[in-house]
């Protein structure tokens, strides 16, 4: 996601909401180095119609590291919302509407990028339609791992996956 990007859409009349890395170019400098407490959000809204958030996760669970999201989005506006969950000493915790909105439409692509964030084979150097048929195929063998599971089997993705390269490979004409 980008500023310009989320710029192209809104003037074709379409809404975005995405997560951005704070030092894109036309990204608020202001937001991307402003310091922010746990559990606080700051807003910068342009007046073409975008907004820029930048929030602080109450926890981050992979890592002792503070949880900064950034994101921008053509289609909310600056309020937080009650999520419902409380913190330890029982005050309710609130984020920003956009970022509920993405986290309650955007969890399964990111559990299938996650889970393909294993495989190196999309990160090397290749022209761009090489790795978008990789994509393809990783993501496809992703599905076909899936239905495995849901028949029984207990094998991890990479596993599965070096088992169906074997395979293909040993039935290839020589």
């Amino acid at each position: 996601m980008s500023p310009v990007l989320a710029q192209y859409l809104l003037d074709r009349q379409t809404k975005v909401v995405g997560t951005v890395r704070p030092m894109r170019r036309n990204f608020p400098h202001e937001l991307a180095t402003a310091r922010i407490e746990k559990g606080e959000s700051k807003f910068v809204a342009a007046h073409t119609g975008m907004l820029a958030v930048k929030y602080r996760a109450l926890q981050d669970k992979s890592n002792k590291k503070p949880k900064i999201v950034h994101m921008l989005t053509t289609d909310h506006s600056n309020c937080c919302v009650d999520t419902d969950k409380k913190t330890k000493d029982g005050t309710p915790v609130i984020k920003p509407h956009c970022i509920t909105d993405y986290n309650r439409y955007m969890g399964g692509v990111d559990a299938v990028d996650q889970q393909l964030e294993s495989v190196l084979a999309i990160r090397r150097p290749f022209k761009w339609y090489k790795k978008i048929f990789f994509r393809f195929v990783l993501q496809s063998a992703l599905s076909a791992h899936k239905l495995c599971q849901r028949g029984g089997s207990k094998k991890d993705f990479l596993v599965f996956l070096h088992d169906c390269i074997t395979a293909m490979i040993s039935k290839a004409p020589a």
